[in-house]
């Protein structure tokens, strides 16, 4: 993964979290402390960094199942389970 920079692509349009692009052709760094106690107003943001960027990276958080699926529905409906299989086609 490439290593985030400071680009002006979007300008100042974050307040509250920081969005460091990344040196790849998409995908940003969101700083912006423990997601799990992220404000509307922040997650507004994230989301904003997300349709800006396409990919978003969160470094250092510890999220349970259960944190990744609240974190999940925040960006909208989730697609119920997913079925894991194995390479030979079997369940």
């Amino acid at each position: 993964m490439s290593a985030p920079k400071p680009s002006s692509l979007h300008g100042n349009r974050y307040s509250g979290i920081e969005v460091r692009p990344l040196d790849a052709a998409l995908g940003a760094e969101v700083r912006c402390g423990d997601l799990r106690q992220a404000s509307d107003a922040q997650f507004a943001q994230i989301r904003q960094a997300w349709l800006d960027h396409l990919v978003l990276v969160f470094r250092g958080q510890s999220l349970s199942d259960e944190d990744l699926i609240a974190l999940g529905r925040r960006f909208g409906d989730l697609d119920g389970t997913i079925q894991h299989r194995t390479w030979y086609g079997e369940s």
